[in-house]
């Protein structure tokens, strides 16, 4: 490799310039310009930068060995050598270095192949570039001197040639590192040539002091490594023959530290491949691993094996490392879970082999790692569809042998929660009657909870189960905390509490379409179901639909069966008694008819008399007080005209109570007349008057137009009187007041509906409202007898209607009523 040539001096008859001329041309130039030849055409096949380098570094040896010999015999021309030479040996020795670094680290730098000409006529151009530029400074005097005649070499000259030295020292130690790692004789030979120029080195730092005998010493050594910088060649280009390869790759092999082949393999293979120390440390990853796992290798190499495996498995695999490592096996294949990059877990088939030294000493595990987790994905597909079709198996033979609800639901609830992988678990059937969904099985769940939703199941829409019936299809909440289902802050506090943080609810609709009630899971976490589960709950909750239906329908066919052979006795046994009772109940109609008469004409008297005994008294009372009020109020003072006022309005009051008391009686006595009626026309009647009696108030009315109904049309008015003046008067303190009237319909049947923003009252006393002379909190301090809504009840129930009301204090009442009639108009 580089060396400097020495000066002798001039004198010295054993040093003539003919001479080095010969022998630098022979053994430096010839042999260097044969590497560096060697090296480009390697470096143009394989595109390894180090071979690159080492090139670079032949030709600069090559150039200044053969340049320092023909200027040697110029005047001055010892000076003009040792500078070539010392500088040339500096370049050499860097370039060197840096390509036995890169050996020495397991890199393998390549370039891509567009850029390996340029880079190629690049580094050799500046070597020679560099050459040139060395000796036409050192011809001009531009360099400082490295040799004075007669005092020998300077400073300068001995620390660029000491650093060269130490260069040459590390490759040295690096080539030969790997030839015993490797056991490559190109390795060999190459690192006696690099210590053989290193020595020659040494002995021309030193001949000045010691002698010029050194320096012959030194030159011969440096004459000597080039001859095994030749033998390396001849050894690789002899191993080439015998193993049946090219030259080039025999080349590439020993100077990058590994089989040229395998390494391609190693990086390209599609299996993950790995090897760690016996501890679990990364010694080297192949792309494959790398993108499996999402690290790269420096980043593989400070997490270490054990990190990686899934905590579930880490035993495991640790387990079988000792095992292996004690020499109970002599290798290992499993399927276990890895983590990559991110926390994303993946299943993976590895197969482990451990690697030992010659006596037996463990060195390193290798292992080839193939990603299954698709197939592990499909497995756990297929494993849960034949569960799932066990189960309905199952389901299908508990219903035909047990014929019973309850533990049909049981089952059903068990291996819903399964195929969903949940926690918790709620069956509701819907209430033919009214529609609400009642909780008929449960597992996991505390009874307060069930408590709590079988309350709130009365309201529509409350609850994922509500909202999926209203909605007639599933409904998911990944997590109840950020779901707008559970809006309401109480149900939230009741799930968290619950350690309910996700929840599904899919219908159970029939094959007929008929909804029969909801399939819930709940999650202890947050969590959404794939589609194949929730195809698979598909399929589980349409079995259980047609089951309840069955159970249903035969439960029926036996009540009704049972009910029938119950009638056909009592039949039988009453027929003889049906004349007797014929007759006895003509006889008690008749006496009944003669009472209620009787008492008809005797309440319609009564309740003439109370109007005219009672009228007269208070309307003189309230006469006789305006009368005293007007003529002699200035003469009293203010508690006594206070007292008096009082008596007034009691009287008027009172008066007012004894004409809704006549008008009650009268409703219940008048006979009914139904007939198609227009409720919006009368109800636009009514918002007239009451305009009319208060035009100075600014009330929003809302009458949906075209609502007609089968009702007596005076009795109709007199309910939406009572209605509407009620929704007048309640809202006479609301700032923007608005009454709606509308009708929906719910089935067959026709809801009627009047709508105010006014003060509203509590639910909790929605039972009193309609009694009569009833006064709620909210109310009590407007002004009223409590019998119109009283009035309002007996119309709509003498139709065969009902009325309820629903509001809330401070938002409004709404109150609604039916006709009482199977179809609607």
């Amino acid at each position: 490799m580089l060396f400097l040539h020495g000066t002798m001096q001039s004198s010295l008859s054993y040093d003539p310039p003919w001479l080095l001329l010969i022998t630098n041309t022979l053994f430096v130039g010839g042999v260097s310009f044969l590497l560096a030849a060697i090296s480009a055409r390697n470096y143009y096949r394989t595109g390894r930068l180090n071979m690159l380098l080492l090139g670079s570094a032949m030709l600069a040896v090559g150039a200044s060995g053969v340049l320092a010999g023909i200027v040697r015999g110029w005047p001055d021309g010892v000076n003009l050598n040792v500078t070539i030479y010392n500088c040339a040996a500096l370049l050499g020795g860097l370039l060197q270095a840096v390509a036995a670094f890169i050996l020495a680290a397991g890199l393998n730098p390549q370039s891509v192949p567009r850029r390996r000409t340029a880079l190629l006529a690049f580094y050799y151009g500046a070597v020679t570039v560099f050459i040139a530029l060395l000796m036409l400074g050192s011809m001009k005097g531009v360099l400082p001197l490295f040799f004075v005649q007669g005092a020998g070499a300077t400073p300068v000259r001995q620390v660029v040639l000491g650093a060269a030295i130490v260069l040459n020292l590390f490759s040295f130690t690096v080539f030969l590192a790997c030839y015993l790692r490797n056991r490559g004789p190109f390795l060999l030979w190459y690192a006696g040539a690099l210590g053989l120029t290193a020595a020659g080195m040494g002995g021309f730092f030193l001949q000045h002091s010691v002698g010029s005998l050194v320096g012959w010493v030194g030159r011969l050594s440096l004459y000597l490594g080039e001859l095994y910088f030749l033998v390396a060649l001849l050894v690789a280009e002899q191993s080439a023959q015998s193993s049946g390869e090219t030259f080039d790759d025999i080349l590439a092999l020993a100077l990058n530290g590994a089989d040229e082949k395998i390494r391609t393999a190693f990086n390209h293979a599609t299996i993950g491949f790995a090897m760690t120390t016996v501890k679990g440390r990364f010694i080297d990853a192949n792309p494959a691993f790398t993108a499996l796992t999402g690290y790269t290798l420096p980043e593989l190499q400070q997490l270490g094996l054990p990190n990686l495996i899934h905590p579930d498995d880490r035993q495991k695999n640790v387990d079988l490392t000792r095992r292996m490592i004690e020499g109970e096996m002599a290798d290992f294949s499993l399927e276990n879970r890895y983590l990559r990059k991110g926390g994303e877990s993946i299943w993976v088939r590895k197969s482990v082999s451990l690697i030992r030294d010659c006596d037996g000493t463990p060195r390193w595990t290798a292992a080839l790692i193939e990603d299954i987790t698709q197939r592990k994905e499909v497995e756990r597909q297929l494993a849960c569809e034949l569960d799932t079709m066990t189960r309905l198996q199952k389901l299908s033979t508990l219903f035909v042998h047990q014929g019973n609800l309850e533990s049909v639901l049981e089952e059903v609830l068990q291996a819903g929660i399964a195929i969903a992988e949940a926690d918790f678990g709620t069956i509701q059937l819907v209430d033919p009657e009214t529609g609400n969904l009642a909780v008929a099985a449960h597992c996991g769940l505390p009874r307060w909870w069930i408590d709590y939703w079988d309350h709130a199941g009365q309201g529509k829409g409350k609850g994922t189960p509500g909202v999926a019936t209203a909605m007639c299809r599933r409904v998911i909440v990944e997590d109840v905390a950020h779901s707008e289902v559970l809006f309401d802050q109480e149900a939230l506090e009741i799930q968290q509490r619950a350690g309910v943080r996700a929840v599904q609810s899919t219908p159970l609709t029939s094959r007929s379409g008929e909804l029969v009630g909801m399939f819930s899971t709940h999650y202890n976490k947050v969590h959404r179901p794939d589609e194949a589960t929730l195809r698979r709950l598909d399929l589980l909750s349409r079995q259980t639909a047609d089951m309840i239906c069955r159970l249903r329908a035969d439960e029926a066919l036996r009540i009704q069966a049972k009910d029938l052979e119950e009638s056909r006795q009592e039949a039988l046994q009453a027929h003889d008694a049906l004349s007797l009772l014929n007759q006895e109940l003509e006889q008690r109609v008749q006496e009944r008819t003669v009472k209620l008469m009787a008492i008809n004409k005797e309440l319609e008297s009564f309740c003439y008399s109370v109007a005219h005994e009672l009228g007269s008294p208070l309307r003189s009372m309230n006469c006789f007080s305006s009368i005293v009020l007007e003529e002699y109020g200035e003469l009293m003072d203010p508690e006594g005209r206070n007292y008096l006022e009082r008596i007034a309005a009691s009287a008027s009051r009172m008066g007012h109570l004894v004409e809704g008391l006549l008008l009650l009686s009268r409703v219940t006595r008048r006979e009914m007349a139904r007939e198609t009626v227009n409720l919006s026309a009368i109800v636009g009647e009514i918002v007239n008057e009451l305009v009319a009696q208060e035009p100075g108030r600014q009330v929003e009315t809302e009458v949906a137009e075209g609502t007609w109904g089968q009702f007596d049309p005076a009795l109709a008015k007199l309910a939406l009187y009572n209605l509407l003046g009620n929704a007048w008067k309640y809202t006479s303190r609301i700032d923007a007041a608005k009454i709606e009237f509308g009708h929906f319909r719910k089935g067959a049947e026709s809801i009627y509906y009047v709508r105010d923003n006014g003060v509203g009252f509590d639910m909790a006393y929605v039972h009193k409202i309609f009694l009569p002379f009833e006064r709620l909190e909210a109310t009590a301090k407007f002004d009223g007898t409590g019998i119109g809504l009283a009035t309002v009840q007996r119309v709509i129930e003498m139709h065969g209607g009902k009325v309820w009301a629903e509001s809330e204090p401070g938002s409004g009442s709404t109150f609604y009523f039916t006709e009482g009639l199977g179809y609607a108009y």
